[in-house]
């Protein structure tokens, strides 16, 4: 009987337009070079058309350390079995289950092992209420990808689940309404997510589509500008290194090698020129 009325009530949405209705991102902590917890919010305005893809662009200095925390492998993230030092975040999804049954979903973030290419990658793993008593589990991977204008990073979420399996053997659609994902600081006591080094405006945008109009984006940003910049140490280190076995006669082609070092809790470089000598052609 419950497995005919839910039937009855999986039919599909609605089509709209997809909209984004706000978006807010901030760190916890504002000052610079600060390993701050960092939290995007970003609310949909209008269901029934359910989101397909989205794209969180962070600004440029906004980095995060994935060689730090333990990494989940892609089998681990499938089974909910990340180990718990990859835990790197968490997410907060609100969708509407069949357009009108409103759910709050949780869910972890996890270090996920990158694909070849890749920065980083994150695996995450959302828990309906009564997960795995009527709807699964929902596991999504995300992957990290480095812009060449800026040298920003961006975390792309492809295919988002538009149907939520149950455990009746049901498809349910599913529209989600809002999405909050927090990165932590700090991971198992190591640094891991660090804000700019620039006190000067911070964007973060975020673009979306949808599987009713796949080609169509929609984007809104925000901004933060990070504090105290000049309390930050900076003293880089260069070392030059030129020469190698049978190249150090008049006319040879020996490599040559620069290197610029800095301690992690420094200020970035904004610009960096390296003279060579004036015969070294």
């Amino acid at each position: 009987m419950l497995t005919a009325a839910l039937a009855a009530l999986a039919i599909p949405a609605s089509a709209q337009a997809l909209t984004i209705s706000s978006v807010t991102a901030q760190p916890a902590d504002p000052e610079a070079g600060a390993n701050s917890n960092f939290t995007i919010n970003t609310s949909f305005g209008q269901a029934g058309d359910q989101v397909q893809d989205v794209r969180i662009g962070l600004p440029p200095g906004l980095v995060a350390d994935p060689t730090g925390p333990a990494q989940c492998t892609v089998t681990q993230l499938n089974a909910n079995a990340c180990p718990a030092p990859s835990d790197v975040g968490d997410l907060t999804t609100n969708l509407s289950v069949l357009g009108i049954v409103p759910q709050t979903v949780t869910g972890n973030l996890y270090n996920l092992v990158p694909q070849p290419g890749e920065p980083a990658r994150f695996g995450i793993v959302l828990v309906p209420p009564l997960g795995g008593v009527l709807l699964e589990n929902i596991i999504i991977q995300s992957g990290a990808e480095l812009r060449q204008s800026d040298f920003g990073l961006d975390s792309v979420i492809n295919d988002i689940p538009n149907v939520a399996n149950t455990t009746l053997g049901l498809g349910l659609p599913i529209d989600i309404t809002s999405m909050t994902v927090t990165l932590s600081g700090t991971v198992n006591g190591q640094p891991f997510v660090r804000n700019p080094t620039s006190c000067t405006a911070a964007t973060i945008t975020v673009t979306a589509n949808s599987y009713a109009s796949p080609s169509t984006f929609v984007s809104e940003d925000d901004t933060f500008t990070p504090t105290n910049c000049g309390a930050l140490a900076f003293s880089p280190n260069f070392s030059a290194r030129m020469g190698s076995p049978g190249q150090n006669s008049p006319l040879g082609k020996p490599p040559v090698s620069t290197v610029i070092e800095q301690d992690a809790d420094e200020a970035g470089l904004a610009q960096a020129a390296v003279t060579l000598p004036p015969d070294l052609g």
